[in-house]
C-alpha cells in the first residue's frame, strides 16, 4: 500500500526524509538533527521503525493534532465540530482536515480533501502525512463514515505510520456489529457515561474509553439567556426544532397538539424542520406525512412548519420567546442511540423550559428537564408548564449548575488534557 502515497514524507523533525541505514546510524551515535535529548531503547526503536524523533514530540509546547470531520455545514456533527475546534486553537496546534463542502474553501487551519463517498481517501492521506501530527483525531458519525471498511482501512493507515488515532464516536449502539468500527481507533471518546458502559458491555477495554461531555456555547459562569418578548401574544407556544426526521417524533408530537388543543384552543406548535441535501428525499416524504397529518387532525390553525437550516442565533430567538421546548425522540429497542443532544444543549442555556422524551441522547440531561414516555405524559407536562412557573424555576438552577461544566472552553480544555495524556502513553 506503501506505493499510493508521497514518497518523501515531510516531518517536522525531517526524518521521514532519510533511510532506515541512516536512522540507525543517527540512533547509535544518539544525534537527532533537533538536538534532542539521547533517546531511551524503546525510542530508537520507534525511531528506526517509523523515523519519529519521540523527544522532540515531548518538547514541543503544543500538542500537534490532526483532526478529521466535516465542518461548517448543514449537520449536528458539524456544529459540534465547528464549536469545538473554535476553543481548541487555542490549546493545540491545530489543523483541521475537512470534508468538502460547496461555497466552503480552505484557511489557513483548515484544509478540504475528502468526500464520505470516497472508499480510498488518498488525498486526506497525503495531507494528514504531510503535517505530520503527534495526534490524529477522528469525529465519527455512521452516515459521515458509513462504509466500516473504508475507516477501519483509514485507521489502519495512519497507524502503519506511528501515530496515535482518537476517535470521538458521537453515536453508540447495543449493535454488536458495530464494533467493527469501535476497535479500529487506540482510543474512543463518547459523550456519556452510559456510552462508555455499552460499549464496555460489548468488549471494548475501559481504560481505552474516555467521557467527554458534550460541549455548548455558555457563558462561563452559568447564566442564562433571559425570556424574549412574548410577540407571540400567546402564554401557549411549543417550539420543536431539529432536522426533519422521523425520529425526531413530530409525528407523535401531533397527537401530543391535538389533546392539548381541547384544553388550550389557541395551543401554537411551531416546528423548525432543519434539512440537509444529502437527505433531501427523506425530507421531502417526511414533510408531505407532517402536513398531511395536520390537516388529518385539523390543526392547520394550531401549527407554524418552517423548512430548512436555519443559524443557531436565530433558533435561540424563538427559544426564547415560547412557552415551553419539547424534543419527544422516538426511542426504539434496535436503534436507540447513547450520544448527547446538541439541540439540547441549546436549549439549556436559556430559560424556556425543555421536555424531552427517554430516549438515551437524553440520558445526561434526565436530571434536568422533564422527560416523557407517552403522549399522554406530553400532554400533561405541557400542561404543567403551561400553568405554572415552578418547573421553570427548578429547571432554570438545575441548567445553571450543569452549564458551568459544559461549555466549549471547558469542553476543549478536557479534550486538550487528554491529547497531552495520550501522547505520555503513547510517547513513552
Amino acid at each position: 500500500m506503501q506505493q499510493f502515497f508521497s514518497k518523501n514524507k515531510p516531518s517536522h523533525c525531517g526524518h521521514h526524509n532519510i533511510g532506515w541505514f541512516e536512522r540507525l546510524l543517527l540512533a547509535l551515535f544518539q544525534k537527532c538533527h533537533c538536538g534532542c535529548p539521547p533517546m531511551n531503547l524503546f525510542q530508537i526503536i520507534l525511531f528506526i521503525i517509523f523515523g519519529k524523533c519521540v523527544q522532540h514530540k515531548k518538547n514541543n509546547k503544543k500538542t500537534k493534532v490532526a483532526y478529521i470531520g466535516n465542518y461548517k455545514s448543514s449537520c449536528g456533527v458539524s456544529t459540534y465540530n465547528t464549536e469545538l475546534i473554535e476553543q481548541l486553537k487555542n490549546f493545540c496546534e491545530l489543523k483541521v482536515f475537512a470534508e468538502y463542502e460547496s461555497g466552503q474553501l480552505n484557511s489557513n487551519f483548515v484544509e478540504r480533501c475528502w468526500e464520505r463517498s470516497d472508499l480510498f481517501k488518498k488525498e486526506l492521506i497525503d495531507k494528514v502525512l504531510e503535517f505530520d501530527p503527534d495526534i490524529i483525531h477522528i469525529s465519527h458519525e455512521y452516515g459521515i463514515f458509513p462504509k466500516a471498511y473504508a475507516f477501519t482501512c483509514l485507521i489502519s493507515i495512519f497507524k502503519s505510520y506511528g501515530y496515535p488515532v482518537i476517535a470521538t464516536m458521537h453515536s453508540v449502539y447495543e449493535h454488536l456489529d458495530k464494533t467493527v468500527s469501535e476497535v479500529a481507533p487506540n482510543y474512543l471518546i463518547v459523550h456519556t457515561e452510559e456510552a462508555k458502559q455499552c460499549l464496555i458491555r460489548k468488549g471494548l477495554d475501559a481504560n481505552k474509553i474516555f467521557v467527554v461531555l458534550h460541549g455548548t456555547e455558555c457563558p462561563e459562569n452559568g447564566e442564562l439567556l433571559p425570556d424574549l418578548y412574548n410577540t407571540w401574544q400567546n402564554n401557549h407556544t411549543i417550539y420543536h426544532p431539529g432536522f426533519l426526521f422521523y425520529y425526531k417524533g413530530h409525528l407523535i408530537m401531533l397527537d401530543v397538539v391535538h389533546k392539548l388543543k381541547s384544553k388550550y384552543p389557541d395551543v401554537h406548535y411551531i416546528i423548525q424542520g432543519s434539512e440537509n441535501p444529502r437527505n433531501q428525499q427523506e425530507h421531502d416524504y417526511y414533510y408531505q406525512e407532517i402536513v398531511e397529518k395536520i390537516r388529518l387532525l385539523d390543526l392547520e390553525h394550531n401549527v407554524t412548519l418552517h423548512r430548512g437550516f436555519i443559524d443557531k442565533r436565530l433558533m435561540l430567538n424563538t427559544i426564547r420567546t415560547v412557552k415551553v421546548c419539547v424534543l419527544p425522540y422516538t426511542p426504539h429497542v434496535e436503534h436507540d442511540v447513547y450520544a448527547a443532544s446538541g439541540i439540547g444543549r441549546i436549549v439549556v442555556t436559556t430559560e424556556t423550559p425543555l421536555v424531552t422524551s427517554k430516549a438515551h441522547i437524553f440520558d445526561d440531561l434526565a436530571h434536568i428537564v422533564k422527560q416523557a414516555d407517552t403522549i399522554n405524559e406530553f400532554v400533561e407536562d405541557v400542561s404543567e408548564i403551561f400553568e405554572s412557573n415552578k418547573e421553570k424555576e427548578i429547571q432554570n438552577k438545575l441548567k445553571s449548575d450543569f452549564l458551568k461544566i459544559i461549555n466549549w472552553k471547558h469542553t476543549a480544555k478536557v479534550t486538550s488534557e487528554l491529547y497531552e495524556k495520550i501522547e505520555d502513553i503513547f510517547y513513552v
